[in-house]
């Protein structure tokens, strides 16, 4: 069986490096939502199996990635004309 860090950290980084970004949430055991809304908000290391999400306010959270339950697609917002 893999490691599951290994492959939360890789799913993350095939997310960031996927030229049609779309945002997402990732969903933490403690039931957290955190919303990743652009590949600069997120740095992901392999080697430290660390993930750190940081926001516009410059505070920064750190998750391990033991603790990601779920990874969601954020849902896209529809304009009216």
């Amino acid at each position: 069986m893999p490691d599951p860090t290994i492959v939360i950290t890789a799913e993350l980084l095939r997310r960031l490096e996927d030229p049609a970004f779309k945002p997402f949430v990732i969903v933490t055991s403690d039931g957290a939502r955190h919303k990743v809304p652009s590949r600069d908000h997120l740095v992901v290391t392999r080697l430290l199996r660390r993930v750190e999400l940081e926001h516009d306010n410059v505070a920064v959270d750190i998750i391990n990635p033991l603790h990601i339950t779920r990874i969601q697609i954020a849902r896209q917002t529809s304009r009216a004309a």
